[in-house]
């Protein structure tokens, strides 16, 4: 019995081995597989982490140049506001002037009336004293003589009257001149401060782009200044048509001295 079983347990035995051995090099080949398919997947991943290392050096280069666009952008727009800056003050600085010199024009003007009114006030006050001595002389000669230019005296006192009136409505007018035109030297003065601060926003707006160079998600727009900023632009459109007084538009048309001859020319009988 014994011996009719050992040639089947070696049988038996062999089958196994066989069985084991096929499974064996079922499992190398699966392991082949799986070694292969590890290899392609780490060729592929070197391939995505070149990519990536490209890709990555291309946005380093695309960063450096919207830096270097930024930063002349920057230099563009503190030129571009230096030159509108300044060109808008100048002209500010040249209406403020013109605006004094005219208020120190109708100064002297207003100076120069008041004094011709203050040399009628006191020839009136001759022609008066005159008046008053001849008609108060108990001499006939006096009389007579106060008879003949008392009326001659009346047309002259008339006239510096008229005269005198027609100054103090000059120098009103004058006064009147001079308090306008220091309305619109304020005025002027405000709009210069309002364009200080425009230039000082503008100069945060260049804080804040500053801070935006050292952020990965800026466009790479081109900056293209325009020619004058708007509010600039209305500032000075209103600084630029201030009214001007009349007088001042046609300064050959008003306010013409009066000049009279004298009493000695007009009067030679008098004052002989």
């Amino acid at each position: 019995m014994n011996l009719i079983q050992s040639p089947l347990n070696m049988f038996n035995q062999e089958s196994l081995n066989l069985k084991n051995q096929e499974l064996q090099n079922e499992s190398y080949l699966l392991l082949e597989e799986k070694y292969q398919d590890v290899l392609e997947c780490n060729q592929l991943l070197k391939a995505q982490i070149i990519d990536f290392q490209e890709e990555i050096l291309k946005l380093k280069e695309e960063k450096l140049k919207l830096n270097n666009t930024i930063k002349e952008n920057e230099e563009k727009f503190l030129q571009w506001q230096n030159e509108v800056y300044q060109e808008e003050q100048n002209k500010l600085k040249s209406i403020i002037r013109e605006q004094q010199e005219q208020i120190e024009t109708e100064t002297a003007k207003s100076t120069q009336i008041q004094a011709e009114l203050d040399t009628s006030y006191k020839t009136i006050q001759k022609l008066e004293d005159l008046q008053n001595s001849y008609t108060s002389s108990p001499s006939l000669k006096h009389q007579e003589l106060s008879n003949s230019s008392v009326d001659y005296l009346d047309i002259i006192k008339i006239e510096f009257e008229q005269q005198l009136l027609h100054l103090k409505f000059q120098n009103s007018e004058l006064i009147q001149e001079k308090d306008n035109l220091q309305t619109e030297n304020r005025r002027v003065k405000e709009l210069y401060d309002q364009l200080r601060e425009k230039s000082a926003i503008q100069s945060q707006t260049i804080d804040h782009l500053t801070h935006f160079s050292d952020s990965d998600s800026i466009s790479s727009a081109t900056f293209t200044p325009s020619p004058r900023p708007v509010s600039i632009q209305r500032t000075l459109s209103n600084s630029s048509n201030l009214s001007l007084p009349l007088f001042l538009s046609s300064p050959t048309s008003k306010h013409k001295h009066i000049t009279s001859p004298s009493l000695s020319e007009r009067f030679p009988d008098m004052f002989k």
